[in-house]
């Protein structure tokens, strides 16, 4: 029902009281004027009400049921902003099924007009009442199947995981499309209500654009009414491990052009494997040039997204996108993530950089999870620095230093080894190479 006609009754209540209001304000006007409209208008409710007792019942009524109606038009109003680009709906095909009897279900994807590119989902179910009876099977679109959990998997655990992806000769759903698809069955004659449900906080779900995207779901209802899906919060990185560790770097860190430099792309993440990643990097292209074409980790083979040679020099970015294959070994430690060659345009072009944007940028490890690594940009035509370690006795001890004074515990700035003003990756990849040349 419209907004307009929910609110209809509490506005005709007003203006029946207000009537009211004005009859009896003209016999009494000298006592009206000693007190505001307002409150005038309020004490003369309650005196009209006590004189009609069917308009106090008439109050009791409407205003409950017009609150009501206000709060589910403001709720319907926070479900369809929720419901944005940064957002995808995920739900069960039937909504509810009978068991036993062996019935097929569908996940379902609703993205409106977002491409998606990568995704990890994740359904839990009671396996004392409910089974697996086939096999997942996952949209052909997104050909990628980096995890599956096979219907043995799930039966014993009582959960599924499955983690897909989009490469390049695919193109990627977009809209209402069919996710995956399995058969379920009961484990015993009577099993009661119970639900299929998903677990939103442990999903991940990456559209052709690298922003948060918030899964809407809703649960499948076995015998009964579905649970409610738990609240989503944000993921967070993977935080076992120190985060200075984490970083994505150029190796070496400057180079000197002309002549033309060979430079790789260090990824080092010591939690667990790479699964998905997304890096952007962008430089001047009036002063650097691409002299050839950008070679990928052959541990992450599935290449959903790769600029050439001639895009990056025309536009000064280059975007590489990767996933891991099931055929893969997700590379894990510190990894070479990509590689190519970088040339001057002119004789002359000074100092410039090679950058990274972190904005624009998006890792997974193998399960799913963020990461957020550091980034270190090239410095291009720099002049070269070596620590002095005779300001914190061995190296062991520098790198100890440079740990505290990059978290912020300390502020000395003594293994500012470049002399920026900042203790960062830089002075740490300087320390790095003095250390092991």
């Amino acid at each position: 029902m419209p907004f307009h006609q929910r609110t209809l009754p509490l506005i005709s209540f007003f203006s029946l009281a207000y009537d009211g209001y004005m009859d009896q304000s003209l016999n009494n006007q000298q006592n009206s004027a000693t007190q505001s409209g307002f409150f005038a208008f309020l004490q003369k409710i309650v005196s009209y009400s006590s004189r009609k007792p069917l308009f106090f019942i008439l109050i009791l009524l409407i205003i409950p049921v017009t609150l009501l109606s206000v709060q589910q038009t403001v709720n319907y109003m926070s479900r369809a902003q929720t419901a944005g680009d940064d957002s995808v709906n995920i739900s069960f095909s039937p909504a509810s099924i009978s068991l036993p009897g062996e019935q097929t279900v569908k996940i379902m994807f609703d993205s409106r007009s977002q491409p998606v590119v990568f995704a990890r989902v994740v359904f839990s179910f009671d396996p004392n009442k409910v089974k697996l009876t086939s096999e997942i099977t996952t949209s052909a679109s997104l050909s990628t199947v980096v995890i599956k959990s096979t219907m043995e998997e799930a039966n014993s655990q009582g959960k599924a995981l499955m983690v897909i992806a989009s490469p390049p000769n695919d193109t990627p759903p977009t809209g209402l499309f069919e996710f995956a698809s399995f058969s379920v069955d009961a484990v015993s004659s009577d099993v009661g209500p119970t639900s299929v449900n998903f677990d939103p906080n442990d999903m991940q779900i990456v559209y052709s654009t690298p922003k948060e995207i918030v899964p809407v779901v809703t649960n499948l209802g076995i015998n009964g009414p579905a649970d409610t899906p738990p609240p989503y919060s944000s993921p967070t990185p993977f935080s076992n491990v120190d985060p200075n560790l984490i970083s994505i770097r150029f190796s070496p860190p400057s180079v000197n052009l002309p002549p033309d430099s060979p430079l790789k792309i260090m990824v080092n993440n010591p939690a667990k494997p790479l699964g998905f990643a997304r890096v952007v990097f962008t430089f001047d292209p009036s002063k650097i040039q691409l002299t050839s074409e950008i070679t990928t980790n052959p541990d992450l083979s599935t290449v959903v997204d790769k600029s050439s040679m001639s895009q990056a020099n025309s536009m000064g970015k280059a975007v590489i996108v990767l996933a891991a294959s099931p055929m893969d070994s997700p590379p894990s430690g510190e990894i070479e993530f990509a590689s190519f060659s970088v040339g001057a345009v002119s004789a002359d072009i000074g100092q410039t950089v090679v950058e990274f944007i972190p904005s624009d940028m998006q890792l997974l490890d193998i399960t799913g999870q963020n990461i957020s690594p550091q980034t270190l940009n090239l410095s291009v035509n720099s002049s070269e620095v070596t620590p002095t370690f005779s300001v914190c006795g061995t190296i062991d001890a520098c790198y100890q230093l440079w740990k505290q004074e990059f978290s912020g515990s300390v502020n000395t700035k003594q293994t500012d080894f470049n002399k920026d003003g900042n203790v960062n990756l830089i002075d740490f990849e300087i320390l790095r190479r003095t250390a092991f040349p």
